[in-house]
């Protein structure tokens, strides 16, 4: 019954009360009207995941290929004044310089989900128009440089997915490496 009771709240399950099966949205309380023609109560599942804090700092590779993240990384670093043992100021010197960076970050790249799809519309609205009169070569022009910034998009959000994978496998290895070494046991023995 603990085990169950755990997998209740790990799971995020609501026990509604049942008291005249009636519910409403008002004043934080969810209830829900059960029909007169079931004999079911209805299930609430929050799957968001719950929200445990600020999200970590990541390092983007992105940020290297930037002609300028070098220079402008090294004022910012060269700005922290930090005394103490070098570990600490290590630790402390990336600490302050994180806002900074995210900050960087979205006026440089912006919100590449965003910046992916607005591209994409505007390349398929162009292509629309492609063969009415309104089409001119500028907006041929446009069209090419939509399509190479999209490619470019795509290449970093691609790149960050191979990272991620691989410091996925890292972290937790080949699942399947397991399944082949006790398969290849077995046939041994």
């Amino acid at each position: 019954m603990k085990a169950f009771d755990g997998l209740i709240r790990e799971m995020g399950l609501k026990d509604f009360p049942l008291r005249n099966a009636m519910f409403t949205r008002t004043n934080m309380r969810e209830e829900v009207e059960v029909r007169a023609t079931s004999d079911h109560s209805p299930v609430v599942l929050d799957s968001s995941p719950p929200k445990w804090g600020p999200s970590p700092f990541r390092f983007e590779h992105m940020w290297l290929d930037h002609k300028d993240f070098g220079k402008v990384f090294e004022v910012w670093w060269k700005g922290q004044a930090v005394h103490g043992w070098e570990g600490y100021k290590f630790l402390t010197r990336l600490h302050r310089i994180k806002g900074s960076i995210r900050s960087w970050n979205m006026s440089i790249f912006g919100d590449l989900r965003l910046k992916d799809a607005a591209t994409l519309r505007r390349i398929k609205y162009l292509e629309e128009i492609e063969r009415s009169p309104m089409w001119t070569r500028s907006l041929s022009e446009e069209r090419k440089s939509l399509k190479e910034e999209l490619n470019n998009i795509l290449f970093i959000k691609e790149r960050a997915a191979r990272m991620k994978s691989k410091i996925q496998w890292a972290k937790l290895g080949d699942i399947n490496t397991r399944v082949f070494y006790k398969l290849f046991s077995a046939q041994k023995s």
